[in-house]
C-alpha cells in the first residue's frame, strides 16, 4: 500500500515538474507555426519590387530569428521533459538566452527605423515626433519599471535603448528649433554670407516652386540640405558659367559622385568619362545608319506585340516595361551582335540596367528610408545588387559573351594604320565591343585580361545609359502625344511622307535618313524635353573654392543650375515661354542639339554623347506605335512620380493602344 502511494507521489511530482515546460512547448509550437505561415505568406504575396526593399529583408530576418528562438526554447524545455536527469549543454542555454535578450532590441530598432523613415526628424514638427515616440515608448516601458516582478535583463535593455532614442529625438528637435528656415553660412576666407534653404518637404513634393521661390528671395546662389549633404543651386544667369567652366566646376567628379560612382574616378585614373565619350563618338555615331538597319526590326516587332496585348486584354499597358525591354534588346544587338540575343541574355540586360539605375540613386527620392538614411541605404542597396545582379548575372552571362568576342582576336589599334595580323578589318556593322577593344589593344593587336575587364565595364555603362534614360524620356514623349491629340495627325502625316514604303505588317519602313527628316516629331520631342519640368538635371563639383555672383562655394561641393529657369525663361523663349508649343522648333535645330538655353542633354564639351542615338530610338518607338495604333491614356492624365527627378523617373499611367484597323494583328 505504501509502495503504491509512493509511486503515485512520484508520478504526480513528475507531472507537476514537467507541466511548465510542457505548457511552454505547446504555446511556443503554436506561435512558431504562425511565424512559419507568416514567412510563407510574406514570400508568396510579395512582388519582385517589394522584395528589393530593405524592410522586406528586415522582416524576413526578424521572423527567422524568432523561429530560431522557438527551436532553442523547444530544445531546452523538451530536454527537461524527455531526459530530466541529463543536464542540457551549457552552449544551448547561452544561445537561448542570447536569442531571448538581443533580438527584441533588433525588433524595436526596425520599428524605430520605420518611424524615422515615415517621419524624418528634419521635416516632422516637434509635436508630432513627441506624440509618435514619447508617449508609446514611455507608457509601454513604465509598466515594467513599476512592476519589479516583471523586470528582466531584456526589459531593462529595451528600456535603456528606448530612453536613449527618445533623448536623441529631443536633441534633434532642439537642434532643428535653433536653426531658422533660411540660415546664413559665413565663409571664413571671404566673409561672404551664403543663404541656405532647408525645407525638405517642399523640395521633394514641389521642387520647382520651392527652388524658384528660394532663388527669387535669396539668390542667385543658395545652399540646400538634401540627402544629408549641402548642395548649391544657381539661377539661369550663373548656369552658363557653371556649365562651361570645367576647370572650376568638374563634370566628371560631380556626375560620378552624384551617381554613387565616386570610386570610378581613381579606379580609371580620371579617364572613365573620356573613354565613354570616345566609345560613343567613334563606335556609335559614325555607324548610325547600320545601327538603325539592325535594330529597327526589333522596334517594329515589339510595337506589334504591345498593341496586340492591349487589344486582347482591353486594358492599358505598362509602356515603360515595353520600352525598357525594346531598347534593351536593341542595345544588346548593338553591343554584342544579334546572334547573342536570347531570352536569358535579354533578361539579364534588363535587370542590369534596372539595377544600375537603382544603385546610382535614380529612385532614391521615392524611398523615405533612402532619403533619411542615405548612407545606410547605399550600403544595403549596393551589397544586394552587386552580388545578385552584377556578379551572378551580368558577370556570368554578358561578360563571357564579351570575352568570347574580343579575346583571341587581333585588332588594329585606333591610333595605328598597320593592317597586318588583323583577323577582321573594321566594319560599320560589327558589334560595339569590337570598337571598344580597338581602344585598348596593345602593339600586337591583342586585348589583355585587364583591358577586357575594362571593356566589360564600359559595355555596362553603355547598357545603363542607353536603356534606362532613353526609356524614361520615351515614356514622357508618348504620354504627352497621347494627351495632346491635336498633334497626332501631323506626326502621322509626316510618317507617311518620310517612310520608304510599308511592309506586310502595316508598319512603315524607316531608315536613319528618313528618321532625320521627321522634323515635326523632332520638334515635338524637343518641346517635351524643354517643358517636362527638369529641375536639377545637371550637376558639377567645385574643384576649389569658387566665387560665383559674389558668393563663395567651397571646394568639393555639388553645384546644380536650376534647369526650369532656363527652359522657361521669357528672355529666351518670349512671353509664351511656359506654354507647350512644338511649332516653335520647326525652323530650328534638331532635338539633339544643345545650347545654353536648352539643357536636356547638358551643355559644352560634356553634353551627352549618346543624344543622337537616344532621339533616334525615341522616334522609332513613337513612329512604330503610331503606324498601327492610336495611343490614349486612361483617364486622360498621368502621374509624375518624382517631381525632383523627372529626367530619369518616368511618369506613371496606363496606355490604351487602339489599332488603326479592326483586323486581328499578327506578330
Amino acid at each position: 500500500m505504501s509502495q503504491t502511494v509512493s509511486s503515485q507521489l512520484v508520478i504526480s511530482t513528475f507531472i507537476d515538474a514537467i507541466r511548465p515546460p510542457f505548457n511552454f512547448i505547446v504555446g511556443v509550437t503554436a506561435l512558431s507555426a504562425c511565424l512559419v505561415t507568416l514567412l510563407v505568406v510574406l514570400f508568396v504575396f510579395s512582388t519582385p519590387e517589394s522584395r528589393r526593399r530593405p524592410v522586406f529583408y528586415l522582416n524576413v530576418i526578424a521572423i527567422s530569428i524568432a523561429v530560431v528562438l522557438s527551436i532553442l526554447n523547444g530544445i531546452t524545455s523538451g530536454k527537461a521533459i524527455l531526459d530530466p536527469f541529463r543536464p542540457t549543454a551549457e552552449g544551448i542555454y547561452i544561445a537561448t538566452i542570447s536569442f531571448a535578450i538581443f533580438p527584441p532590441v533588433f525588433y524595436d530598432s526596425i520599428l524605430l527605423t520605420r518611424f524615422l523613415a515615415l517621419y524624418p526628424v528634419n521635416v516632422t514638427p516637434g509635436s508630432t515626433l513627441f506624440k509618435i515616440f514619447i508617449f508609446p515608448l514611455l507608457l509601454g516601458r513604465t509598466f515594467y519599471v513599476t512592476s519589479p516582478a516583471l523586470w528582466s535583463v531584456q526589459e531593462v535593455t529595451l528600456g535603456v535603448l528606448m530612453l536613449a532614442g527618445a533623448g536623441f529625438c529631443f536633441f534633434m528637435i532642439a537642434r532643428r528649433c535653433r536653426q531658422p528656415k533660411v540660415a546664413e553660412l559665413i565663409d571664413r576666407d571671404f566673409g561672404v554670407q551664403l543663404p541656405k534653404y532647408d525645407k525638405a518637404s517642399e523640395i521633394f513634393s514641389s521642387p520647382q516652386k520651392a527652388y524658384e521661390s528660394a532663388l527669387k528671395n535669396h539668390g542667385p546662389v543658395i545652399g540646400v540640405w538634401r540627402k544629408g549633404r549641402l548642395e548649391y543651386i544657381v539661377d539661369e544667369e550663373c548656369a552658363k558659367e557653371v556649365l562651361s567652366n570645367d576647370q572650376d566646376f568638374s563634370f566628371e567628379r560631380g556626375t560620378a559622385r552624384v551617381l554613387n560612382l565616386g570610386f570610378i574616378i581613381p579606379l580609371s585614373k580620371g579617364k572613365f568619362s573620356k573613354d565613354v565619350h570616345m566609345m560613343v563618338a567613334g563606335g556609335i555615331i559614325p555607324r548610325m545608319e547600320k545601327i538603325v538597319d539592325q535594330i529597327f526590326p526589333t522596334f517594329k516587332r515589339q510595337a506589334h506585340r504591345i498593341v496586340k496585348n492591349s487589344q486582347l486584354s482591353g486594358n492599358g499597358v505598362d509602356l515603360f516595361a515595353h520600352v525598357h525591354r525594346c531598347i534593351a534588346e536593341a542595345m544588346l544587338i548593338t553591343a554584342v551582335g544579334e546572334k547573342y540575343v536570347s531570352d536569358r541574355s535579354l533578361q539579364v540586360t534588363e535587370e542590369t540596367a534596372h539595377a544600375i539605375a537603382t544603385m546610382t540613386g535614380i529612385y532614391q527620392n521615392l524611398s523615405p528610408f533612402a532619403r533619411t538614411f542615405p548612407k545606410t541605404w547605399k550600403v544595403i542597396t549596393w551589397a544586394r545588387l552587386v552580388v545578385k545582379v552584377i556578379i551572378f548575372q551580368y558577370c556570368c552571362v554578358i561578360v563571357p559573351i564579351i570575352w568570347r568576342e574580343i579575346c583571341g582576336r587581333k585588332y588594329r589599334p585606333l591610333n595605328s594604320r598597320v593592317s597586318e595580323y588583323i583577323d577582321e578589318e573594321e566594319r560599320h556593322d560589327e558589334p560595339l565591343v569590337h570598337y571598344i577593344a580597338r581602344m585598348y589593344t596593345d602593339s600586337q593587336g591583342r586585348v589583355s585580361i585587364l583591358s577586357a575587364m575594362w571593356v566589360s565595364t564600359l559595355a555596362l555603362a553603355f547598357i545603363f545609359a542607353s536603356v534606362h534614360q532613353t526609356a524614361a524620356v520615351a515614356v514622357w514623349v508618348v504620354f504627352e502625344l497621347s494627351i495632346r491629340k491635336e498633334y497626332l495627325a501631323s506626326v502621322q502625316e509626316e510618317l507617311s511622307a518620310i517612310a520608304d514604303g510599308i511592309d506586310s505588317g502595316g508598319v512603315h519602313k524607316l531608315t536613319y535618313d528618313a528618321l532625320r527628316r521627321s522634323t515635326v516629331l523632332d520638334s515635338f520631342i524637343r518641346e517635351v524635353l524643354r517643358t517636362k519640368g527638369d529641375t536639377l538635371s545637371i550637376v558639377r563639383e567645385t574643384t576649389r573654392d569658387v566665387s560665383l555672383a559674389g558668393r563663395t562655394i567651397p571646394k568639393g561641393n555639388f553645384v546644380y543650375p536650376m534647369t526650369t529657369l532656363t527652359h522657361r525663361s521669357r528672355r529666351l523663349y518670349g512671353e509664351k515661354a511656359a506654354e507647350f508649343d512644338p511649332t516653335r522648333w520647326l525652323e530650328g535645330p534638331a532635338s539633339s542639339t544643345v545650347d545654353p538655353g536648352y539643357l536636356p542633354f547638358g551643355f559644352g564639351k560634356w553634353a551627352c554623347p549618346g543624344r543622337i542615338l537616344a532621339v533616334t530610338e525615341i522616334k522609332m518607338i513613337v513612329l512604330t506605335l503610331l503606324a498601327i495604333s492610336v495611343p490614349e491614356l486612361e483617364g486622360g492624365e498621368y502621374t509624375v512620380v518624382d517631381p525632383l527627378n523627372v529626367t530619369s523617373v518616368p511618369p506613371v499611367g496606363r496606355l490604351l493602344l487602339h489599332p488603326l484597323d479592326s483586323k486581328p494583328m499578327e506578330n
